[in-house]
Order: structure tokens, then sequence, then C-alpha cells
């Protein structure tokens, strides 16, 4: 499920990875199944890892940071394809791509 501005500004533990969790919270989660919708969880992790909520998310993004995850890297691998096709264009002239393309079939 994709996270709203709000989630992704007050509600770390909605995408925080476990690796990034201060060692008491990890030795308390088998016992706090739902630990990632708790808001008192959340408001101590903004607090003990001094993360700042007064941020502003870049317009420029066009809110990438909210995609669900599945949703990011299928937009990466896209973004990724194209750059790399404008990159071989522009080191290919066209003489050269039809003599490819020819031999390609």
């Amino acid at each position: 499920m994709p996270l709203t501005a709000y989630q992704l500004r007050f509600c770390p533990a909605r995408y925080i990875h476990e690796s990034h969790l201060p060692a008491v919270l990890l030795r308390l989660l088998p016992a706090l199944p739902d630990w990632r919708r708790q808001s008192v969880l959340n408001a101590w992790l903004l607090e003990q890892l001094e993360l700042d909520c007064a941020f502003r998310m870049p317009a420029q993004l066009g809110g990438l940071a909210l995609y669900p995850q599945a949703a990011l890297e299928r937009t990466l691998g896209w973004l990724g394809a194209l750059l790399h096709g404008q990159a071989v264009r522009q080191v290919l002239d066209g003489a050269r791509v039809r003599r490819i393309r020819a031999q390609i079939g």
C-alpha cells in the first residue's frame, strides 16, 4: 500500500528497515505484531532516531517517495532503460545504426 505524505513524515515505523531499528525495539518485535501501525512507537522512533519532521518534499520528485515498492522498482527500471537507450543513441551515428539494424534483420 502506498504511503501518504503524512505517513512519510510522521510514521517512520511504516517504512523503516529493521536493520535501522534501535536494539531495544528489535528485542520487543516478537511481542508487537502490529508495531508498524502503532502511533506510540512512531513517536518514540521520531525521538530516538532524532528524525526531523519539518522537511519539505522536493516538488521535482513528484511523490516518488510515496510509491509502493513494486511500482517504484518498475518506474526506476523503465527510467534506466530510457536513459540507456538515449546513451546508446548518442554514441551511435545514423549510418552505423542502419548497418546494425540491417545485420539484425
